[in-house]
């Protein structure tokens, strides 16, 4: 038990040194190295380091199995680089609401780079180990939390701008059926946050303007189930089903302004809502077969439900007692398409060392050419090739426990669109529609980290 304390001690340290990572982690960055050097990989074979997460049933064990408690410890980026659109319009008289001519200008393409730790925990009990149980946290190193709504007309990648920039937690619980079924039952943790505001304005020289706003965030659980399947040496089968979750954020604005002196306010109650961030409902299916006994391959096949999508641009609307007329907002309508990613993976074993690489393509959530009209939310197919490698220690520092250094590179190249808008503006009048004439889009994303595991 001391060297466990002080075991997680240096794990902590790390953590607290570590430099400069909510959304879905598996697909977009790669929940540890192993997992992200087989392009996202994660219901079997590598997923089991991050069980919690990636598929709860890996989290029981069998009596073959000597080891019972399982740490690890990732440190994981990814940069992108998106394509410039330049010289397109940026607004117009229907998007501001004023008389504002039409203006041509550059669209912000720097998202934020992610870089963050996670810290995973594993561990089976009960007889011959047929429960488990875990844990995964995922922590953004440049910044704690992040979130951005995005504009509603202007060219956005809708799942880069902040998909990665908020903490992430899972739990997960397992159960071997026999000795080579076992289930398990997770969670995902997600909030919604709701703000209330209130404003009184005053040009009266006896009576100050005076603000007051309050926030609360409430936790919600995005559940999953899993299933794993082992019936030889060679082959091993896992299924994981996870639930949609929609993190929302709901912010009332309650304003007056008194601008006839003391004699009364004019008073405009405001409602936005928006979804701060979206994972579908999803299925993945992963398949393992040993080739040899150093060369394994395995295929994952995700299924992800994409046309209940809910873009995080705000929606805005009188609630009630508006003097002040306000116009609620229209946000563009897309038909958002479900979409199937083939991952493909290999490793190979050599005595101390773990080869591993793996290619996905990922298909873009919006049909290819629905953008000639309103709205430019983007979201381009992708290709993703990644490799890496993971020694085997027997011995880490002073602790009598076996080890795994892992590390992976990863390159996603964004499948290049041109764009070209139709005549008029949104609503088909006079003018021309933000983004026109048109642009391209594509670009590509580098990614990098190291995992290390513990084994006790």
């Amino acid at each position: 038990m001391e060297k466990l304390v002080r075991l997680l001690g240096v794990l902590n340290l790390g953590l607290t040194f570590t430099t400069s990572a909510w959304g879905n982690l598996l697909e977009n960055v790669g929940a540890s190295s192993s997992s992200a050097a087989m392009a996202g990989i994660s219901a079997q074979g590598p997923g089991s380091q991050t069980a919690a997460l990636s598929n709860p049933a890996l989290l029981s064990g069998s009596s073959n199995r000597t080891e019972r408690l399982k740490l690890q410890f990732s440190v994981v980026s990814l940069v992108p680089s998106f394509d410039p659109i330049n010289n397109v319009v940026t607004a117009n008289d229907y998007a501001t609401g004023t008389s504002t001519p039409t203006i041509v200008g550059n669209v912000d393409n720097d998202y934020k780079t992610t870089l963050g730790t996670i810290l995973s925990a594993n561990y089976r009990f009960g007889e011959n180990q047929k429960w488990g149980a875990g844990i995964f946290a995922y922590i953004p190193t440049l910044q704690m939390f992040y979130s951005d709504s995005g504009e509603a007309y202007v060219p956005e990648y809708i799942l880069h701008r902040s998909r990665t920039q908020r903490p992430q937690i899972a739990l997960g619980a397992a159960r071997s059926l026999s000795s080579s079924f076992s289930v398990g039952f997770g969670g995902q943790v997600a909030y919604s946050l709701t703000g209330n505001g209130n404003v009184l304005l005053s040009q009266s020289g006896s009576n100050p303007s005076a603000m007051r706003f309050s926030a609360s965030m409430k936790p919600l659980l995005q559940p999953y189930v899993g299933a794993a399947w082992e019936p030889s040496a060679k082959l091993a089968t896992g299924l994981v089903f996870r639930f949609p979750r929609t993190s929302d954020i709901n912010f009332t604005l309650n304003s007056g302004a008194r601008v006839l002196g003391s004699l009364g306010a004019l008073d405009f109650n405001l409602k936005a809502a928006a979804a701060m961030s979206y994972d579908p409902m999803s299925i993945e299916l992963a398949q393992t077969l040993k080739l040899t006994d150093t060369l394994t391959t395995i295929a994952q096949l995700d299924v992800q439900f994409w046309d209940k999508f809910e873009p995080s641009a705000m929606n805005i609307e009188c609630s009630s007692n508006c003097i002040v007329v306000v116009n609620p907002s229209k946000n563009p309508a897309f038909d958002f398409r479900n979409i199937v990613i083939p991952r493909l993976g290999l490793e190979w074993k050599r005595p101390k060392w773990t080869f591993r690489s793996g290619y996905a393509y990922r298909p873009g959530i919006i049909a290819q050419g629905a953008l000639s009209g309103a709205g430019n939310l983007l979201d381009p197919s992708r290709h993703t090739i990644s490799a890496g490698a993971g020694f085997t220690g027997a011995k880490f520092l002073e602790f009598d426990a076996p080890y795994t250094l892992d590390f992976h590179v990863q390159y996603q190249s964004l499948v290049s669109e041109k764009v070209t808008k139709t005549s008029g503006n949104e609503v088909g009048a006079a003018g021309s529609k933000i983004g026109s004439p048109g642009y391209t889009v594509g670009g590509k994303l580098f990614g990098a980290g190291l995992s290390l595991t513990l084994q006790i």
